[in-house]
């Protein structure tokens, strides 16, 4: 359905990531979690390469909505597998560190 609106697959994995967001301010956890896991998908079929760095920027991005959103589920263990591989390209931002110790601190309590 949404492939029929807007063609082409970055414009997927940008709808499917931005709807996961949104999903995510309305406290629909579970739908954003599936909405992330469309555009993690989309990002494997056009096999963002490393080596770019926009896609590399873009894919550390859904990762990180992807950590968060297991955060607030308490899937601590899975949030950390998606927050710790976006501090390559996202190591200067506040509420990446927030995000990371919180998920820590909370495996171990």
């Amino acid at each position: 359905m949404l492939r029929s609106l807007v063609g082409s697959e970055m414009c997927i994995r940008d709808s499917y990531n931005n709807l996961g967001n949104f999903a995510l301010c309305d406290g629909k956890l579970h739908l954003a979690s599936v909405y992330f896991s469309n555009a993690m998908k989309a990002c494997a079929s056009l096999g963002d390469s490393p080596s770019s760095s926009i896609s590399k920027l873009t894919l550390h991005s859904v990762m990180y909505n992807c950590g968060v959103c297991a955060l607030l589920r308490r899937q601590y263990h899975a949030s950390l597998t998606s927050l710790i591989p976006t501090f390559e390209t996202m190591k200067g931002s506040a509420l990446l560190w927030r995000r990371t110790t919180q998920a820590l601190s909370l495996i171990h309590i």
